[in-house]
């Protein structure tokens, strides 16, 4: 039938994706209308939207793959082609809420959000789990925050 865990990642997406988008539905009908209801559409806030949805999604699979013990996993539990361990499943989560709430509130206009996802993406890479596949993919997540935040302007310093 094929690994458990493999299956139980598919029965998962098969149930998290339409959940979410039904979730996305019920909260744009939530929102007041107006233009000053919501930040305009970026394409740094769509890239943060796309990146946060397949971080917190990897997080949760990563959670069927590994569970949650124990925090440090020095081999890694397999999630598809991914060597993936509890620390890594919750910054995966945390950094793909970061996101998404940017994306939602329009803070991808500024470098701190893209910042904080390069840091947290880094922190993998030295992990006794990290592989190659993961090392590849978490660069490009460090690669591309760092991009984006280079060209993010930076808020203005309060005066007081």
């Amino acid at each position: 039938m094929g690994d458990p865990a493999a299956v139980a990642g598919a029965v998962l997406a098969a149930v998290l994706v339409p959940l979410t988008l039904a979730l996305a539905r019920l909260e744009r009908s939530r929102r007041p209308a107006g233009p000053a209801a919501r930040p305009p559409e970026t394409s740094a806030g769509r890239v943060a939207a796309v990146l946060g949805f397949v971080l917190a999604t990897l997080g949760l699979l990563g959670f069927v793959a590994s569970g949650f013990t124990p925090l440090l996993d020095p081999g890694g539990s397999a999630l598809l082609v991914l060597r993936v361990d509890p620390l890594q499943n919750t910054l995966h989560l945390v950094v793909g809420a970061l996101l998404l709430g940017a994306a939602r509130t329009g803070a991808t206009d500024h470098p701190r959000p893209w910042l904080l996802t390069a840091a947290a993406a880094a922190l993998p890479l030295a992990l006794p789990s990290a592989a190659p596949v993961g090392v590849v993919l978490h660069l490009a997540v460090v690669t591309l925050a760092l991009a984006v935040a280079a060209t993010r302007r930076r808020r203005p310093a309060l005066r007081g």
